[in-house]
Order: structure tokens, then sequence, then C-alpha cells
């Protein structure tokens, strides 16, 4: 998994914490990085491939939708769709992370993703 190595670290230290929902903020390259298509279209192959992986994990789509208007906040970050999947513990995604046969389709994404931002959301209050 990338990102940011300390908070990726918090949020192993509290694998047990759980449930956990995550806000999957995307914005597609023009181009797959792979020349395959656009990045729109890596996605979707990839979101085909990967939903096995999150069910066998526990996860739990919530919400998946395409971003259009941006109402407020800084129009550098504009996103493209945003994903919201459940976890009953954060230790559910790490997992996922960590599946050998995950990581074999996991370029799709990386092909795909010009950026991406990923939150951690507990419930509130806190279970």
């Amino acid at each position: 998994m990338d990102g940011n190595p300390s908070a990726l670290a918090a949020f192993a230290m509290n694998a047990d914490e759980g449930p956990v929902v995550m806000i999957n903020l995307l914005k597609f390259r023009e181009e797959a990085a792979d020349g395959d298509g656009t990045g729109a279209e890596a996605y979707a192959r990839y979101a085909e491939l990967a939903a096995p992986f999150v069910v066998r994990h526990g996860g739990q789509v919530v919400f998946s939708g395409q971003a259009h208007e941006q109402l407020i906040g800084d129009t550098d970050y504009d996103w493209d769709m945003v994903l919201l999947v459940s976890w009953p513990k954060r230790q559910n995604l790490l997992d996922l992370a960590g599946d050998e046969e995950y990581e074999k389709i996991a370029h799709h994404r990386t092909n795909a993703l010009e950026r991406a931002m990923l939150i951690a959301l507990d419930p509130d209050p806190p279970q």
C-alpha cells in the first residue's frame, strides 16, 4: 500500500480497531499508464478484479459515484470518483493489501490513477 509511511504505521498500530470506513478520492489519468485505454477504463478493470478480494477480506462498498460539482475546496484537487468502503477492522484492509493474489492485480489501480487520497473514518461516537 502506497502512502504516508507514518500514517500507515499509525493505521497498522490500531489494526484491531474497527469498524472503519475508507473514503477513496480518485483522479483518473487521461490515458492509462500502460497505454491500455483511459484511466477510467483501467480503474474499471481494477474494480472488477478487486471486488472479490474486497469481499473475501470483509470489505463492503457502501457508495461509489462520480464527482461532479465541487462547491467548496481547493480546485487544484478535483476528483473524478468517490468510493466509500466499510471494513470490520483496520486489519481487514491491511490483510487485503498484503494478499499476494491481490498484489497481482493492483497494477491496474496504479495504471488508472493520476492521484488518490485515502482517508480512514471512525464512527462517531467511537465504538
